[in-house]
């Protein structure tokens, strides 16, 4: 392989190298987006000395548009490093993510609308090496901008680079003689190297940097031409180390091509070198012809990499064919193929077929078997280069097979290769073969119906009709000539041909059909129409064949389920009655000659479908491409007839239309078991048989099975004494069993037995006996008295008994009472009543001879008296009671006589206390307490205090604690010791809120005990307004002067609020309130003009501080305008320049038209504090060091020769 790119490399050791300390590495790194820090992602790494960064991040929650992308490392001691930032961009999710560069702009400094557009060849990269114009430019520093689109129409980040422009004055051979390096910002310790003039220098130099501090440092350089300008500064981060190799070398090197770092090269050289050179050691093997991005790192000797190099290359094209195929090629099959040719932009191929094809990844198809050599030839159009591969292959035979199968429908469906197939049919599937070529198998399936015979609704049959009961050469009877065909005569029965028996029937029509109707009452939903018919001429002879029809619809009547002979074939379809009214033909099968068929149509007008059974075999009918099994039953017309019809000569034989299913079968119970099929049936039922058709095909059959009963009774009769009884022609007069057998309705035996009873004749006497008052029912009469009674009465059994009755009547009693008892003898027993009051009560008693005797109770009940007092004493004190003295704890009981003879107990529980010096005192709880900020003083009443001692007083002590000075300012305590009232009052401190916890202290002065009474103090913040705390001097300018006075924002300088979170806006008016007028603005803590003044005059303004809640200050102040008095001439050909502005600490003034003169320096802050004030005479750039002061905004005036000009500068160290 040549090599066509040279690249030379010194390495600079001394302040390359970018590794943390010996035992310090990196562990980790943090990133987030457009300084949202509080989302930042945390990512562990394995620690590593350095880390290459490429991963993909998810950036979907982003805005689309420029955004800002930050990264930072840690290492092991927890220490972050710089903060990396970067500008991307993000395109809508509707874009293409193949959209290819087609343009650039650009344009200097901020001039936009003078921008350039470049239109460019669609790529995916553009390396900008242009000459591009700048002769218009001025003088001096200027920016240039740069940024490309895509073919979504979306835009670069711009690109911006400064660079130093001097027409006119630069020699036109200029070259390079000199250049300075610095560390840090250190640019007075600058080293000025001369060199041998020249158009470039390759800096191969050592630096020293042993007396820079160990860690980050920055090297900065910068190059002198021969006209002693200087070129922009060079600056490079590195770190360095506490110690390092005095004398460092390279000792391996990678690159990388483009933005495959991944797919790097790394060289480990054998001896290290101090300079490396790359000449003819670069692998651009698989690179693609054009401009790529080299990027170079070298490793030192300790191990430390450097920072990458980049640098553009371009690689000429050398063209390399390479494809790749499947390894199984079969004929017939397309075959793709796969480009992996490179540097190359056409293509041809030859697939030794004789067929050829310049695509670049054509597809192929060979239609023959056999070995080929297919070749590539990759050609690069511009250089005229090609290059050729060949591949000898082998295409292998595909294959195509037919088989047949059968099977019962009950197997489907039936799985072929990948189908699943439902119905018969003939299928094509494709399998691989061993070669890996598909093979076509061509599948003929023919499905054999399985038969579910379910019992029938209804023992119903229309037509059932064998022809053999009627006459030969008449018309069957029942059947009506609807249309006679070649004549009446024709359509009759006869003798030959016959399929059953010994007669059939013939239908006989040419070009006009012969019909004959017979006509059928309450057809069923589910009904079958069966029969025989033969044809002799199926392939002319017009439509014949049978049907279920209607006559009175229509012009020709409506046939709604028909099958017939017609053009060879036997078909189904119906018939709507009128001309054209033929529904869609289904082709069942091919029909012949003289050739008996039976014919079954099982229709079921609910789901408005019928099928067709041809020879007992369930047949299929095709239509419209389409294979179907069940066939549309005409709708809306009511079946009234069976149809035989035909436009040639057709015999019909053994036609029946029955209800569908298997026919009930009733047999009597005698006649059990019924036998079906490997079942032996005893009880009435549904029953369900599997019986195997010709084919081996199961067949479900469903019985509905009917037992009668043979029934065998007993019959019991009574009849009474000298009666006779007659029972089946015989009579009986005593009592027995006698045997008879009977036929059923159903013409099952039934046996009967016969039980006669002759019943005597009964005579009875009764006794009974009932209480004076009472009455005795007996035989519907009522009987109060003593005495005999007769009745005659009839038995159960019909016959005649004569009773006697003997009835005695017993007396009852009554009797009164009087009882008096005390209350303790409750409750009172009397009779079957517990009596718990006095009162008067009734009781009913039984006498000897079990009549009611009724006793009346008056009872009387005296009270006893029981009740308890509670009494407390203290120790040493004693207690009376009944006559007795106590002086202990407990309870005593006392018994004392009522005067009604009753006792009464009292009993007396006492309590004798004694000293505890345990117990706590007493203080009611403190409710929280909430105010506002500022309040008046505020009084808390305190009761219920006591020492909680019932026989002693003690003092008392209420004391306050954990007082919140922070709050409170002072506060009152007013109790007195023995009091059960005080007060406390509390006083706030001024501006102060928050909440505090207090507590009150009740202490018992003699027992030490103590109570604690906390509460919370809750002071809300009520917002203070804010106040003035300076003056705004008033402003007298000239018209020539430039107007900026500071009225800071900031709190503390001009207006103040004491709420610490408070905000305060700003903003200037007149004095009415009326805005400013428009050639003067306050902006940035400024008032300024922003356009000369219409007119000279004082303006009174007011500057207004208003904080969030609305609350304001205002500071009023004037500006005047005058005429200027001394201006110099010199104002209007004077520049001044100040730089670098923002700065970290030196300021430059650079200044034209004014040197020799005597300028006065001036900066203030934004308070209007004078921090430097300097005089000096111009001859050369005035340096101001502001590195002692803070970060933040101030103004630079300069005042020379009556010219007075300001500037406002930022510091940010």
């Amino acid at each position: 392989m040549k090599r066509i790119y040279s690249y030379y490399v010194c390495f600079l050791f001394v302040w390359l190298w970018f590794s943390a300390p010996a035992q310090n590495k990196l562990n980790a790194y943090e990133y987030w987006f457009n300084n949202n820090y509080s989302e930042r992602q945390l990512v562990s790494i394995v620690p590593t000395v350095e880390h290459q960064f490429n991963e993909l991040l998810d950036v979907s929650a982003l805005l689309d548009g420029v955004n800002l992308f930050h990264i930072r490392y840690r290492d092991e001691q927890g220490l972050f490093g710089s903060t990396l930032n970067r500008l991307f961009f993000k395109k809508p999710i509707t874009l293409s993510d193949e959209g290819k560069l087609i343009n650039y702009e650009y344009w200097f400094n901020n001039d936009y609308e003078s921008k350039q557009v470049v239109s460019l060849t669609p790529s995916d990269g553009h390396l900008l090496s242009s000459d591009i114009e700048a002769s218009s430019l001025p003088d001096g520093v200027n920016v240039f901008n740069f940024r490309t689109k895509d073919e979504n129409g979306i835009f670069s980040a711009t690109f911006s680079k400064i660079f130093l422009h001097n027409a006119g004055s630069l020699a036109s051979e200029n070259q390079l003689v000199a250049y300075e390096t610095w560390f840090n910002n250190d640019f007075e310790s600058r080293q000025i190297i001369s060199i041998s003039p020249s158009d470039q220098q390759q800096l191969t130099a050592s630096l020293q940097a042993s007396m820079l501090p160990d860690g980050v440092n920055l090297l900065n350089i910068r190059y002198k031409d021969e006209n002693n300008r200087y070129s922009s500064t060079l600056s490079k981060l590195f770190v360095k180390r506490e110690s390092a190799p005095v004398n460092n070398k390279i000792a391996a090197y990678r690159y990388w091509f483009d933005d495959y770092f991944a797919q790097a090269v790394e060289t480990v050289l054998t001896d290290a070198v101090a300079a490396l050179s790359l000449s003819d050691d670069l692998d651009l093997t698989s690179l693609p012809a054009g401009k790529h991005a080299l990027h170079l790192q070298v490793q030192d000797i300790t191990g430390q990499w450097s920072v990458v190099t980049t640098d553009s290359i371009t690689k000429i094209a050398i063209p390399e064919a390479d494809f790749t195929v499947s390894s199984n090629l079969c004929a017939n099959a397309a075959i793709q193929f796969v480009n992996d040719s490179r540097d190359a932009d056409t293509w041809f191929w030859d697939f030794g077929d004789g067929t050829s094809s310049v695509e670049f990844e054509p597809e192929h198809l060979y239609t023959e078997a056999g070995e080929f050599t297919i070749s590539l030839t990759a050609t690069d159009s511009e250089s005229g280069k090609e290059h050729t591969k060949m591949l000898p292959v082998k295409v292998n035979q595909d294959y195509t097979h037919e088989e047949s199968a059968e099977i019962c429908d009950s197997e489907l469906p039936y799985i072929f290769g990948s189908l699943s197939i439902t119905a018969g049919g003939t299928y094509t599937e494709t399998f691989a073969s061993e070669s890996g070529c598909d093979s076509t198998v061509i599948l003929s399936l023919e499905v054999h119906p399985t038969y579910n015979f379910d019992p029938a609704e209804t023992d119903y049959k229309g037509v059932d009709d064998d022809f053999e009961e009627d006459a030969l050469n008449t018309v069957p009877d029942g059947w009506n000539i609807r249309y006679n065909g070649t004549g009446t005569a024709d359509q009759k029965v006869v003798n030959e041909p016959v399929k059953n028996g010994n007669q059939s029937f013939q239908v006989s029509g040419s070009g006009w059909a012969a019909n004959l109707s017979k006509p059928v009452a309450n057809i069923p939903d589910k009904v079958t129409l069966e029969g025989w018919m033969r044809a002799e001429n199926v392939l002319t002879g017009g439509r014949s064949g049978l049907a279920i029809g209607n006559p009175s619809i229509g012009s020709w009547g409506a046939f709604l389920v028909r099958v017939e002979f017609y053009e060879g074939n036997l078909i189904a379809y119906n018939y709507s009655g009128n001309s054209g009214g033929y529904g869609t033909q289904y082709i069942l099968q091919a029909a012949l000659a003289d050739t008996w068929y039976h014919i079954r149509m099982e229709c079921d007008q609910e789901a408005g479908t019928y099928q067709v059974y041809i020879n007992n075999q369930l047949s299929t009918g095709s239509a419209g491409g389409q294979t179907y099994s069940e066939f549309p039953w005409l709708a809306g017309v009511t079946p009234t007839s069976v149809e035989l019809y035909g436009n040639s000569m057709i015999y019909f034989d053994d036609v029946k239309l029955y209800a569908s299913g298997t026919p009930p079968v009733t047999i009597c119970a005698s006649e059990a078991p019924y036998l079906f099929g490997e079942q032996q049936l005893f009880e009435s039922g549904t029953y369900t048989e599997t019986f195997q058709t010709i084919h081996g095909c199961d067949s479900l059959v469903t019985l509905q099975l009917t037992v009668n009963p043979a029934y065998q009774e007993l019959k019991e009769v009574n009849i009474c004494e000298g009666e006779s009884y007659d029972f089946n022609g015989e009579t009986y007069s005593e009592s027995g069993e006698y045997l008879h057998t009977l036929t059923s309705v159903h013409g099952c035996d039934s046996l009967i037995n016969l039980k006669l009873t002759v019943n005597p004749i009964d005579h009875q006497t009764i006794n009974a006996s009932i209480c004076e008052g009472s009455t005795y029912e007996y035989n519907g009469e009522s009987y109060t008295e003593n005495g005999q009674y007769e009745h005659t009465f009839s038995t159960v059994h019909g016959c005649d008994s004569l009773v006697t009755l003997m009835l005695t009547v017993n007396p009852k009693y009554e009797e009164t009472e009087s009882v008096t008892i005390c209350s303790s003898e409750l409750p009172y027993a009397f009779g079957m009543q517990s009596l718990e009051a006095a009162g008067q009560y009734i009781e009913t008693f039984v006498s000897a001879n079990g009549c009611d005797s009724v006793v009346t109770l008056t009872l009387n009940v005296n009270p006893e008296f029981s009740q308890s007092e509670e009494a407390t004493i203290c120790e040493g004190e004693s207690y009376e009671f009944g006559g007795q003295t106590y002086t202990e704890t407990g309870d005593y009981e006392h018994t004392f006589s009522a005067v009604n003879g009753c006792d009464s107990l009292v009993t007396l529980s006492l309590t004798v206390k004694e000293s505890d010096l345990s117990t706590l005192p007493l203080i009611d709880a403190v409710a929280d307490l909430s105010l506002q900020e500022d309040a008046a003083p505020v009084t808390i009443q305190l009761s219920g205090i006591a020492d909680g001692l019932e026989c002693e007083n003690h003092a008392l002590n209420l004391a306050l604690v954990d007082v919140d000075q922070s709050l409170i300012d002072s506060y009152n305590l007013d109790y007195v010791s023995g009091e059960a009232t005080g007060s406390l009052t509390l006083n706030l401190i001024p501006d102060a809120y928050g909440e505090s916890d207090l507590s009150l202290v009740l202490t018992n002065e003699t027992t030490g005990q103590q109570t604690n009474r906390p509460f919370t103090l809750t002071v809300s913040p009520v917002n203070d307004p804010p106040a003035a705390v300076a003056k705004i001097t008033d402003v007298e300018k000239t018209t020539k002067d430039t107007l900026m006075t500071m009225i800071s924002s900031e709190t503390g300088v001009l207006f103040d609020d004491a709420d610490p979170d408070d905000q305060l806006q700003i903003a200037v008016t007149l004095s009415d309130g009326n805005a400013l007028p428009s050639w003067l603005a306050y902006r940035n803590d400024s008032l300024l003009a922003i356009a000369d003044p219409p007119a000279i005059g004082c303006f009174d303004l007011l500057a207004k501080a208003t904080d969030l809640a609305g609350a304001e200050v205002s500071v009023a102040f004037s500006v005047c305008i005058s005429f200027p008095t001394d201006v110099n001439a010199i104002e209007s050909e004077a520049t001044i320049q100040v730089y670098p502005n923002p700065t970290s600490g030196k300021v430059y003034l650079k200044t034209s038209n004014i040197n020799g003169y005597e300028v006065h320096v001036s900066v203030f802050d934004v308070t209007g504090r004078t921090i430097l004030q300097t005089r000096k005479k111009l001859t050369e750039d005035l340096e101001i060091d502001l590195s002692g002061q803070a970060d933040g905004t101030y103004f630079l005036r300069i005042d020379a020769d009556g010219l007075r000009k300001t500037f406002k500068l930022i510091v940010n160290h």
